[in-house]
């Protein structure tokens, strides 16, 4: 009988614990903010009098979700994106860069597909890299060729 109390006693126990690790987890998780960090960035194309529009976003419980989003228009769509009207790119950098008039090159680690029903004047270029030697230098030389990163992890506005 009494190996019975103390298996009882054993369970009792065990659901206090994890009873007060629930609640503390419970009341902790309330205090969290999960706002999407976003930022958002204006490339001008002013012979054509065009714009294009960039949105960094990461959210998620562990900030484990990101995208980079090229518009012709403001997003202001949240996490809702349009791949027949925008770019989208599920990764945490892009790099880019004017040429000419008319042209922006992208420097990205994998294509997307041009968006059917985007509105812009302005030539979107994605460049795959071929190689992870080449990510690296292009992380720490990018400004030396003449580009411009966007990333979701750092605010460089």
């Amino acid at each position: 009988m009494s190996r019975v109390k103390i298996f009882l006693f054993c369970i009792l126990v065990l659901f206090t614990i994890l009873g007060i690790l629930f609640w503390v987890f419970w009341i902790n998780l309330k205090k969290m903010d999960f706002t999407p960090i976003v930022n958002q960035y204006t490339i001008e194309f002013e012979e054509l009098q065009d714009k294009l529009f960039i949105e960094t976003r990461l959210w998620g419980l562990t900030g484990n979700h990101d995208a980079i989003v090229i518009s012709s228009e403001p997003i202001s769509n949240g996490v809702q994106f349009s791949k027949e009207k925008e770019y989208v790119f599920f990764n945490n950098e892009l790099f880019y860069k004017k040429i000419g008039i008319d042209t922006l090159l992208l420097r990205v680690y994998h294509k997307v597909e041009e968006p059917e029903k985007m509105s812009t004047k302005v030539k979107i270029v994605q460049k795959e890299f071929d190689l992870p030697q080449e990510i690296d230098d292009f992380k720490i030389n990018y400004e030396k060729y003449g580009f411009t990163m966007v990333s979701t992890i750092l605010n460089n506005k």
